[in-house]
């Protein structure tokens, strides 16, 4: 199935909108019903890992940017 392709190489938007046409023609189908749950859930995860590591990178930036301006004051004091 080409949806679980899909879910299994982490595109669950795309895993998601082909369960979607799969539940359309078949709407018992377990299996799809599961899998489109499973890329609701997928999605959403990687929405909030990307949040995270934003988050991660801008406080990493922010430190960089203390650091250098506390060694700037540094070498303009020495002077």
């Amino acid at each position: 199935m080409a949806a679980t392709a899909l879910y299994l190489l982490q595109d669950f938007e795309a895993a998601r909108a082909r369960c979607e046409a799969i539940l359309r023609t078949n709407p018992d189908s377990r299996n799809t019903k599961e899998l489109h749950l499973a890329s609701i859930e997928g999605e959403e995860e990687a929405k909030e890992k990307q949040l995270k590591k934003a988050a991660v990178e801008g406080t990493i930036g922010v430190a960089a940017v203390g650091l250098a301006l506390g060694v700037a004051g540094l070498l303009l004091k020495k002077r």
